[in-house]
């Protein structure tokens, strides 16, 4: 069974086919597109929606988590 994927900031599901994958650089403690973050920073890949993900590179990386929905 594939497990279900919830944005990082938002923490609703994610549609598979749309999530957007950002960077973690671990010595900034900021997210980054692809090719951003140098080997030796990265935390690796986590999972935002298209809008949060525009959030949180306008915010210069800084994943201002707001508060996760009831389901």
């Amino acid at each position: 069974m594939p497990r279900t994927r919830e944005c990082e900031r938002c923490g609703e599901r994610l549609d598979p086919e749309r999530l957007v994958q950002l960077e973690l650089n671990t010595y900034t403690g900021t997210y980054h597109r692809a090719g951003e973050v140098p080997p030796d920073d990265s935390q690796g890949w986590f999972d935002f929606g298209s809008g949060c993900a525009a959030t949180v590179l306008a915010n210069g990386g800084v994943n201002k988590q707001i508060r996760r929905r009831q389901r």
